[in-house]
């Protein structure tokens, strides 16, 4: 397990020192976001693009990984709304659970699959379509969102969410050049995979500076509720989809890379919708926080058990 932290330890690393350049002034405190904006919105979907342009179709429709990400999020976001009734009553638990199975697979989860998988061509692939397939989970939350403040509407919230959905148009790009079969040419592979090389390290240290920037409000909102979204998010959830993935009888490796994208930590869009619509904020934050705190001992545990059933 030792082994394993070190391995992945660079990725907690720049977290850090994207906290001490926060804590320090080094940067302007709007870095964080700048940085967050520009691997949302330009690094990972032209990394994305890239790499399914460049795929085989049988690589990109990987028909039993799609089906064991959707259930292995399904089954723990159902049980975590039920539960969440007892302290969210209505529409809120929803959220909630959205919160709890909601995976940072871009930010955190691909530079993870990078060190671990160094010699696979396939995680970016694998990121792209667990992040892809999470988006019906992103949707639900902005809907039961949007129709608390303005019913009319959350239909079209919802498209607005597809439309400006950078990773969607990105990978849909690459998938559109990838079914036609034009090899990508190389002025335009390179500069893409050059800015998406920047994707991880720019990821992490822009998480750094913002949980930096929100970690002195969030220790006094952290709760019970917070160890049963950290206990759903980070063990029940890999172990779902480490079961559905196995009755699938899907590939070791790919299993292996989507359990491991399972246990990231909850990515900070469940914390941007909440601020947004001014619910349950204090609680994203929270469990944003706690479960990437968490992951450092988590998720090598998670592998290392991988490893020791592979």
């Amino acid at each position: 397990m030792l082994e394993i932290f070190s391995t992945i330890a660079p990725v907690f690393v720049l977290m850090l020192l994207g906290a001490v350049i926060f804590r320090l002034d080094i940067l302007p405190p709007a870095t964080g976001s700048i940085l967050n904006t520009f691997v949302y919105r330009l690094a990972l979907p032209l990394l994305l693009f890239s790499s399914i342009a460049q795929a085989s179709l049988a690589r990109i429709f990987q028909v039993g990984f799609v089906g064991g990400v959707v259930f292995g999020t399904l089954i723990p976001f159902l049980g975590t709304a039920i539960l969440a009734r007892r302290w969210h009553p209505g529409p809120q638990s929803w959220f909630v659970a959205f919160t709890a199975t909601f995976s940072n697979a871009a930010f955190v989860g691909l530079p993870v699959l990078q060190l671990l998988f160094p010699q696979n061509p396939d995680a970016v692939l694998a990121m792209g379509i667990f992040a892809l397939f999470g988006l019906p989970f992103v949707l639900a939350a902005v809907f039961v969102l949007e129709r608390q403040h303005n019913p009319q509407a959350a239909g079209h919230a919802l498209f607005g969410v597809l439309a400006r959905n950078p990773l969607l148009l990105g990978s849909l790009a690459g998938l559109a050049v990838a079914v036609v079969g034009i090899p990508l040419p190389q002025w335009i592979a390179v500069p893409c995979q050059m800015l998406g090389h920047t994707a991880s390290p720019l990821a992490l240290i822009a998480i750094g500076m913002t949980l930096a920037r929100t970690a002195r409000a969030t220790l006094h909102d952290l709760g019970a509720n917070h160890l049963v979204i950290g206990v759903v998010k980070l063990l029940m959830q890999p172990a779902v989809t480490f079961v559905v993935l196995s009755l699938w009888e899907v590939d070791p490796s790919w299993r292996a890379m989507g359990t491991m994208l399972a246990a990231m930590p909850v990515g900070t869009m469940a914390f941007v919708l909440a601020e947004a619509y001014g619910t349950l904020a204090p609680m994203a934050s929270a469990a944003v926080f706690g479960t990437t705190v968490l992951a450092t001992i988590t998720l090598p545990l998670v592998f290392s058990l991988l490893r020791a059933m592979s």
